[in-house]
């Protein structure tokens, strides 16, 4: 099947590593494509590229400087970060490539200054109406991360193994997003036993509903791997 990630690295002709971006497999298919590259421990650059063309439109190429999360158009409703089109054309073309790379080379220049400004937002006190689901996300996340290396914390092992399954193209998201749901809520039942999930007490659909993408963005992406690049 054609899927337009494999395409655009053809005729642009990118080399393995070339850009430092990790391909997706979630969501990839014939129209949309997301690379994703870490920069900071809270940080990511994406890319996404949209082939509109059979409903009249155009191949486009979209960048965000965004915090960590599922490499869609989720990040849109978080509100955080900053996100510039670079390309539009009718085919994936030279010219369409040619756009691609001068943003990833102007972007290196600014990426520490976007990148602060992404850090600066999610401190903020105030924010849009996706702030405050995506600190519990997150807390959620790194409460999880240091349990699963404590006794009452194991039954965390089989979401992240599955996690880096689905981040490998080997396991379908669905399965991750199933197993973390299912696990989380035993753990929030469990939570007089483990304070850090208490943290969450009023919020458990918000946590227990969005919880994957965090798992998944940080097997696709380690915060090992961040880079000062974007």
């Amino acid at each position: 099947m054609h899927k337009l990630g494999d395409e655009l690295r053809r005729r642009c002709s990118w080399r393995p590593g070339q850009y430092d971006l990790t391909l997706s497999p979630v969501g990839h298919s014939s129209e949309f494509a997301a690379f994703v590259r870490r920069i900071r421990s809270d940080v990511c650059y994406y890319l996404f590229v949209r082939d509109e063309r059979h409903r009249g439109g155009a191949v486009a190429a979209d960048v965000w400087f965004a915090p960590p999360d599922m490499p869609d158009d989720g990040l849109a409703s978080l509100g955080i970060g900053s996100h510039l089109r670079i390309a539009e054309e009718e085919t994936v073309n030279g010219t369409f490539c040619m756009y691609i790379a001068k943003a990833v080379a102007q972007q290196s220049l600014d990426a520490a200054q976007l990148a602060d400004e992404v850090e600066t937002m999610l401190k903020s006190a105030s924010g849009g109406p996706g702030l405050r689901p995506y600190r519990l996300l997150r807390r959620a996340y790194l409460a999880a991360s240091q349990l699963r290396n404590l006794p009452e914390g194991q039954d965390w092992l089989p979401v992240f193994k599955c996690a880096k399954d689905v981040a490998s193209g080997t396991q379908r998201f669905k399965i991750l997003d199933e197993m973390t749901e299912t696990v989380y809520r035993h753990m929030f039942a469990r939570q007089p036993k483990i304070p850090d999930m208490a943290l969450y007490s009023e919020d458990v659909d918000i946590v227990a509903w969005g919880l994957s993408r965090q798992f998944y963005i940080e097997a696709l992406v380690p915060n090992s791997a961040r880079s000062t690049r974007p």
